[in-house]
């Protein structure tokens, strides 16, 4: 029963730490517009808090004994949890390091310290398991699993936030309630004399350094691998759990009773689950890939952690130094790597870190191994001809899929071959010319007449110029002369007077005349800058065009020069980068949109995406505010001419009418066509994402993005 209780205290430490991390981060995102930074920052900083927690836990947390119950409490006082509600100036990561350390710190960093005290008062009890506490350790990590998995796919499709941290409440009473029951139960001498401490045998500096290493290359590859979705897919919950919930998986794995070298099988078997997704959908390859050498390299790194772990007595040092290096790797890849690098080269160092730390700390064993005599030993070992192969191909087949996979990995994402390459908080940003075929742009056949210059942002193309005399004005992309946005500015009144949320290259301008005028709502503020010195759109445009910086919802609420009814249409054009920023298509959103809009004004929404299909939810908005709509899916409407890209509209009007001239030009109604699924509105407090995702994955045709 007591030891029940210690369990159940590491476990339900570990549930709430990271359930609080995907809360935190949704909490944060509305005010940072989705940057892919966002939870890398918030990975560094629950890094650091752990290493502190574990610092405490190290010296502190032995020497006041009882006391620690006490600290149990403090978090009540900041809680329900939140991020502050002021938006964030500056540096976009001091902001979230400061908003995380005003009002995360104390739940955070308490509830760090639970596995280590958890497992130093089993050592010091009369329990049987006293000797070996480590099993806490997997306990915890199950936990952390837990909790992790259980927020995207159990709290944030049924609740919203408001629900979201009052639930996390009752459950860190619950936790309270647990410390309290093993204070009055658990006969054990809580408190660690300092002559006992003295009495320990320090660990030598050098199997120090063994432990530093073998968490430090994992955490490394954790963010780059967290990193590279985030790019791809977007900074979304959903997807920073995945590999954060891998990465725990392996320490499961590794710590658990009877583990620290897990046979091949169970590796390779293992290994091989993350690239289920590639059976789903052709463009979720790479994600799989990155996730399979995650897996691979952090179960051998961790497997080899707990091969060396050291007597109970100094499990504080272990943790210490376990805690360090993730530490590390944390800093190494939210503050160095941004910094000194223009492409996400941290998957490469990642890789190579791991694969040297393993060789590093088992030079010895490996040089004996690779003595002939010591190999025909261990061959003759196994049994039979299958079990040597069943012991050697999958380490060979896992092994070589792991350098391929890293190899395409890094290739596909850290080269930068282009003209121009800068990253900041937002992404990485690449500038590249060729034939438009070479470029990838879907459609093309190579043949075209004047070759291109793109903007490439992660891996999703965000505009192109057609490098000729009057390339400035010549409608390409998205942006075409039959396009669904072309259909759109034909029925706007002239001279028309438009908003668009993101700037990208800045290739819409192409559209619009003398007389006209366009503002474009951009979060990135070096996107401004990238799109006037290396396009032509927004310098040769004829119409008054002004670039506004900000959360695009948040800076069209405060424009003074846009005042209530001014816009003929209101054009999002920042659902296009595969990830979405939820907060600009909840129910309070587009309630302030129309705000903006003139009377038979539009709202139009560009929801070309590889993995989200955002019709459901735009339908479900409507619906909730009285609102009529229609959409066009020009991938629909056969072969591309040159220069042209499919795309997928959705316009929203207050009145039907309004939509008259679409529906002439074919537009569908999402009311009439059944193929549309009813869900519920999104709104700032609610959001599924699992809803267009689903959408998108139950959609048999292939997605118009590159």
């Amino acid at each position: 029963m007591r030891a029940g209780l210690l369990a159940l205290f590491a476990f339900s430490g570990a549930a709430l730490t990271f359930a609080l991390e995907p809360l935190v981060g949704r909490l944060l995102l509305p005010a940072y517009g989705g940057g892919f930074q966002v939870w890398t920052t918030c990975l560094m900083f629950f890094q650091a808090a752990l290493f502190l927690g574990y610092c405490y836990a190290r010296w502190i947390g032995p020497a006041i004994g009882r006391w620690h119950l006490a600290i149990v409490l403090l978090p009540l006082a900041c809680l329900p949890v939140g991020v502050g509600d002021t938006p964030p100036h500056g540096t976009p990561i001091l902001a979230v390091l400061n908003s995380l350390l005003l009002h995360v710190a104390i739940p955070f960093g308490v509830l760090s310290t639970t596995g280590v005290m958890a497992q130093t008062w089993l050592a010091r009890s009369d329990l049987s398991d006293r000797r070996d506490p480590y099993h806490l350790y997997a306990a915890s990590n199950a936990g952390s699993l837990i909790g992790l998995l259980g927020y995207p796919f159990l709290l944030e499709p049924l609740f919203g936030l408001g629900a979201q941290t009052r639930i996390w409440t009752a459950a860190y009473l619950v936790h309270v309630g647990l410390a309290l029951a093993i204070g009055a139960s658990l006969r054990t001498s809580f408190r660690v004399t300092p002559a006992e401490a003295a009495a320990c045998a320090a660990p030598a500096l050098r199997t120090k350094a063994g432990w530093f290493l073998l968490s430090a290359a994992p955490a490394i590859l954790l963010m780059a691998v967290t990193n590279a979705i985030a790019i791809q897919v977007g900074s979304l919950p959903m997807f920073w759990v995945l590999p954060l919930a891998l990465y725990l998986l392996t320490f499961i794995l590794a710590f658990g009773r009877g583990s620290g070298r897990p046979g091949h099988g169970r590796v390779l078997w293992l290994s091989l689950l993350p690239l289920a997704p590639v059976l789903w959908l052709p463009a979720w390859r790479g994600l799989a890939l990155h996730l399979f050498i995650l897996f691979h390299l952090a179960l051998a790194s961790h497997a080899e952690l707990y091969r060396r772990r050291p007597d109970a007595r100094e499990l504080g040092t272990f943790y210490f130094a376990v805690a360090l290096g993730g530490l590390a790797g944390g800093v190494f890849v939210g503050l160095v790597v941004p910094l000194c690098f223009t492409a996400l080269y941290e998957l490469g160092i990642g890789f190579a870190l791991s694969l040297g730390s393993l060789v590093a700390v088992r030079r010895e064993e490996l040089r004996a191994w690779l003595s002939k005599r010591a190999a025909v030993a261990w061959f003759r070992r196994c049994e039979s001809r299958a079990l040597r192969l069943a012991a050697a191909i999958p380490l060979a087949v896992a092994s070589a899929l792991s350098l391929a996979a890293c190899w395409s990995a890094t290739v596909a994402i850290s080269r930068v071959d282009g003209r121009f390459a800068y990253r900041n908080f937002y992404g990485i940003y690449a500038i590249r010319e060729g034939a438009a075929g070479e470029i990838g742009l879907p459609g093309s056949t190579g043949a075209e007449r004047a070759p291109v210059r793109a903007l490439i942002h992660g891996r999703t193309l965000h505009g192109f110029e057609v490098l000729a005399p009057d390339g400035a004005r010549f409608p390409a992309g998205y942006y075409h002369r039959n396009a669904p946005y072309a259909d759109v500015f034909s029925m706007l009144p002239a001279p028309k007077t438009v908003g668009v949320m993101g700037l990208g290259a800045g290739a819409m301008a192409a559209h619009f005349g003398s007389g006209d005028e366009l503002v474009f709502y951009e979060l990135d503020p070096d996107n401004e800058w990238i799109a006037r010195d290396h396009f032509d759109y927004l310098r040769s445009c004829p119409a008054r065009v002004r670039v506004v910086v900000g959360d695009a919802r948040l800076a069209l609420a405060r424009d003074p020069a846009a005042p209530g009814a001014y816009y003929d249409a209101l054009l999002m054009d920042a659902f296009s980068g595969d990830g979405i920023p939820t907060h600009l298509v909840t129910l309070e959103a587009i309630g302030s949109y129309l705000r903006k809009l003139r009377p038979g004004g539009l709202l139009v929404f560009h929801i070309s995406n590889r993995y989200y299909d955002l019709r459901p939810v735009l339908r479900a908005v409507s619906r909730s505010l009285g609102l009529h709509g229609l959409y066009r899916d020009s991938r629909r409407d056969g072969p591309l001419a040159e220069y042209e890209s499919p795309s997928i509209v959705y316009a929203i009007a207050r009145e039907r009418a309004t939509l008259a001239p679409l529906a002439e030009r074919g537009w569908l109604d999402p009311e009439r066509r059944g193929e549309i699924p009813d869900v519920r509105p999104w709104t700032d407090d609610y959001v599924n994402l699992l809803v267009p995702l689903y959408a998108r994955l139950a959609s048999d045709r292939p997605p118009p993005k590159p």
